[in-house]
């Protein structure tokens, strides 16, 4: 059978007609090269291919001709392309094109010629030499760095559907970026059919699992947010709600309402493009996607943030962990690579990143949540003042987890060091719930004031004052037995310990008690060893601190 494409031929007996796109909102269509080609692929008994040589707007016989040999289907690509005759200026200007491709298996024809000269079609020698010449560089890309925004989301979404999470978006996204001849060439170069070790599909799949379960509330901030990146990130967050940002002027990202967001994707270069010299070194900090962060870290200090970018420098790496980002994947590039283990670290290495800054989150958000809960409890501005900036330093060193290495070699560990802070907050509260007149010390309550101590001078002379304990404070104290205590009985102690006894909180001072234990046996202070009364540090004892100073806000509100 002889087709033509988007011409009448008599020797043609079936026409393909041309098939549109329209690139973007406002722009004018173009022909889609791939899609009006493909009904080839499904024909039996192809014998050859009639194309015209007529200019024409967003026509080129060079482009039509590396599609056609770029074909999946071995009939297509081995296919012998005739051309029609036109004008003389153009037909010099389609052979010296063709020159540089290949001429074999390319023939001219006149409009008139109702029968084909029967010739045999391209053999696989001829094929192997022009193969190499085919779609070497993008048509319609100004920049080499675009290239991971088109080439990354169908890699994910490929990746995806290896390991046996099907998408229904992979077939139109594979149509889409066969527009071009670059990529319609790479995608013959991809390895097929891939198969994953059962270790390495289990390990995927475990990361997959995680965040497929999720049901967050996504933002995309990515211009290039409608090249694939929509359906790339649904793919791998399926039951989330995924909204796109900057890829046009009415899509702003609203960074005043940051904190309602789960999670946080965010492209690197949102409006300027690669230099690829110095000058992205020195301008890193302007970028407008690190803008773009400090920004969201002012209004919303804890909400996880990726910085996903298709650079592979160093230093924008660093740059976007020390302006907040939580975590920074970096797009797949062909310039890196089409190997099949590129391609599974890459997604895998995403997976991996969303599932640790949100377990990261899912930590560290309630803490959070329990102090503004504190904060709004507290009716003294000058103490909020105070606990605000405590709480300021503790998302210092809560924003971003630690590296293994610092917590296994230096024992540095940034809950221990904000369980610490939050500990101090007992400050707070032996200010909040003391009350002094005349040298007298009590604490309020039930609407009376209970008499805790009074203040008495240490010798003649001298500024220094020792507190009596009140009758009632020291049947209470005493009625708890002894603590264990490392060092000198300061006032906050004994008040905090009348304070709980006084409002019946006995578990409660239990706990404390515990707690201050754990406080006590950290590296940072005394280091005191468990079999000598200290008590290890365990995650949940950030949040039990917590629970106690609410516990004592409750009773007092």
């Amino acid at each position: 059978m002889n087709v033509s494409i988007g011409i009448e031929h008599p020797a043609a007996d079936h026409v393909l007609p041309w098939i549109w796109y329209a690139p973007g909102e406002g722009e004018k269509e173009k022909r889609d090269y791939h899609l009006t080609v493909l009904p080839l692929d499904t024909i039996p008994n192809l014998d050859a291919v009639i194309i015209s040589s007529q200019r024409a707007y967003d026509y080129s016989v060079k482009v039509l001709f590396e599609h056609l040999r770029l074909s999946k289907v071995k009939s297509v690509r081995y296919v012998p392309i005739y051309i029609v005759m036109s004008e003389e200026k153009y037909t010099k200007q389609i052979e010296s094109d063709l020159d540089r491709l290949g001429t074999e298996a390319v023939y001219w024809v006149e409009e008139d010629t109702a029968t084909l000269t029967t010739i045999s079609e391209l053999d696989d020698s001829s094929y192997q030499k022009v193969f190499p010449l085919l779609g070497l560089s993008p048509q319609y890309i100004g920049n080499r760095h675009t290239l991971a925004n088109i080439w990354g989301p169908y890699r994910i979404l490929d990746q995806v559907n290896t390991l046996g999470q099907g998408n229904p978006a992979f077939s139109e996204l594979e149509n889409k970026i066969s527009r071009d001849v670059y990529f319609k060439k790479l995608l013959s170069l991809v390895e097929r059919p891939r198969k994953h070790e059962d270790e390495v599909s289990e390990e995927f799949n475990n990361y997959f699992t995680f965040i497929k379960q999720k049901h967050l509330k996504v933002a995309v901030i990515d211009d290039d947010y409608l090249q694939g990146w929509d359906v790339a990130y649904k793919s791998l967050l399926p039951n989330s709600t995924i909204y796109g940002f900057e890829y046009s002027e009415s899509k702003l990202f609203p960074v005043d309402s940051a904190t309602t967001f789960d999670l946080i994707l965010l492209d690197l270069r949102l409006h300027e493009k690669s230099n690829h010299n110095e000058s992205d070194i020195l301008g890193a900090k302007q970028m407008s996607g690190m803008v773009k962060l400090r920004e969201i870290r002012k209004i919303a200090p804890l909400v996880p943030i990726i910085m996903c970018t298709a650079s592979n420098k160093s230093w924008s790496y660093q740059e976007a962990l020390d302006q907040g980002a939580n975590g920074y994947w970096e797009k797949e590039s062909p310039d890196f690579g089409l190997g099949y283990e590129y391609n599974l670290k890459n997604t895998l290495n995403l997976a991996i990143t969303i599932r640790d800054v949100l377990l990261w989150s899912i930590r560290i958000s309630p803490v959070f949540d329990k102090i503004e809960q504190i904060l709004s409890m507290v009716r003294d501005p000058v103490l909020r003042s105070k606990i605000r900036k405590k709480r300021d330093v503790i998302i210092g060193q809560l924003q971003s987890p630690p590296s293994r290495y610092i917590r296994e070699h230096y024992h540095l560990d940034s809950e221990k060091i904000a369980f610490l802070i939050i500990w101090s907050f007992v400050n707070e509260m032996v200010e909040y719930f003391k009350h002094e007149e005349d040298a007298v010390f009590s604490t309020p309550l039930e609407g009376e004031h209970e008499e805790f101590c009074t203040y008495v001078p240490d010798k003649p002379g001298r500024d220094n004052k020792k507190y009596r304990l009140s009758p009632r404070a020291v049947d209470l104290i005493n009625s708890i037995g002894q603590d264990k205590w490392f060092g000198h009985i300061s006032f906050e102690f004994l008040f905090m310990k009348f304070l709980f006894q006084l409002r019946d909180m006995k578990s409660e001072y239990k706990e404390y008690s515990r707690l201050r234990e754990v406080r006590q046996a950290l590296d940072y202070i005394h280091g005191i060893d468990p079999g000598d009364g200290g008590k290890p540090y365990a995650p949940k004892d950030l949040d039990d601190i917590l629970d106690i100073w609410i516990g004592l806000l409750s009773f007092d509100t």
